[in-house]
């Protein structure tokens, strides 16, 4: 299994992958961002790559939500030449500091961002 990027491709081999979707959740807000945490913590192991939510919007982002142990790749889904999504360079900036890596998928036609699947057989 594995990806591949603008960084070229990247395989994890046992670990395997798990992809979360945030949608527009509200997670700045504690309200809502605990319950969330309380209910994907025992995925914490699984959640690989993940999009942030409301399009890496510094609104709706927390830190609290990048520390799924397995997390390893962010996405923001939008249109950025818009500019219709509040501080989203601000948002990957910090996940980067993480070492989590980050990448823009919009409606680009060189924009993508691919998961392959397979098994190795002996």
């Amino acid at each position: 299994m594995g990806y591949e990027d603008n960084y070229g491709p990247y395989l994890w081999r046992d670990d395997g992958i798990g992809w979360l979707g945030t949608g527009d959740a509200a997670l700045l807000q504690d309200k809502c961002r605990e319950p969330w945490r309380e209910f994907y913590e025992p995925f914490g192991d699984s959640v690989t790559i993940m999009t942030l939510p409301h399009h890496g919007s510094a609104h709706n982002f927390h830190p609290d939500i990048l520390t799924f142990a397995a997390f390893r790749y962010a996405l923001a889904t939008t249109v950025e030449a818009r500019n219709r999504v509040a501080r989203m360079r601000e948002t990957l900036g910090f996940v980067e500091t993480r070492r989590i890596r980050t990448h823009v998928v919009d409606d680009l036609r060189h924009s993508r961002f691919r998961v392959t699947c397979e098994r190795s057989m002996p």
